[in-house]
């Protein structure tokens, strides 16, 4: 089960990433996101056409966290 700061800090990486859909993207950044099929953690890049591309699953009992200081998602198991 996820935890509540877990859960917290998914909601705040997803709104915080939800204007990039709206303006386009940096090629080659990264950011947090679900997978589209499962509703997963995870990440995805931004293509050469400033189009997000989803890029991989976290483990199972993870969530993506996206490190603002050097632009890298990491995924963190639930209990940290």
């Amino acid at each position: 089960m996820m935890s509540a700061v877990s859960a917290a800090i998914d909601a705040a990486n997803e709104a915080e990433q939800a204007d990039w859909y709206k303006h386009g993207c940096k090629p080659g950044t990264y950011a947090c996101a679900k997978n589209p099929k499962t509703g997963g953690a995870g990440w995805k890049v931004c293509n050469t056409s400033k189009q997000w591309v989803y890029a991989g699953d976290c483990p199972w009992k993870s969530y993506c966290y996206f490190n603002k200081t050097n632009g890298s998602p990491y995924c963190i198991p639930w209990h940290y």
